[in-house]
């Protein structure tokens, strides 16, 4: 369902759920890139920091879509993780179907 925002003459699809898809997209490879020996990231900065150019070789080989994130500045990376930091597995807070069922 199309949303439309009449004052600034845009429709949210696909404009807004297509930006949101690219942001999360982009967020999901800074933080497969932050796990990876070699790789971070300088908060100063708002870069990725490599350490090896072998490290930065080894994950663009794996993911070709980092192939542009490294010196480029990445000012919304924060908001981004509040944003999207919900939507990603990381095993802190993963639900048990088993007992969730039993708790039923």
């Amino acid at each position: 369902m199309a949303r439309n925002f009449p004052h600034c003459n845009i429709k949210a699809e696909p404009h807004i759920t297509s930006k949101l898809h690219v942001w999360k997209k982009q967020y999901s490879t800074f933080t497969s890139m932050m796990l990876k020996s070699g790789l971070g990231w300088d908060e100063s900065r708002h870069m990725v920091t490599v350490e090896d150019d072998t490290a930065w070789d080894d994950y663009v080989k794996r993911d070709p879509t980092a192939k542009g994130m490294r010196h480029k500045s990445w000012p919304f990376f924060n908001a981004w993780k509040e944003i999207f930091e919900k939507d990603r597995a990381n095993g802190d807070k993963g639900a048990d179907p088993f007992k969730d069922a039993n708790d039923i």
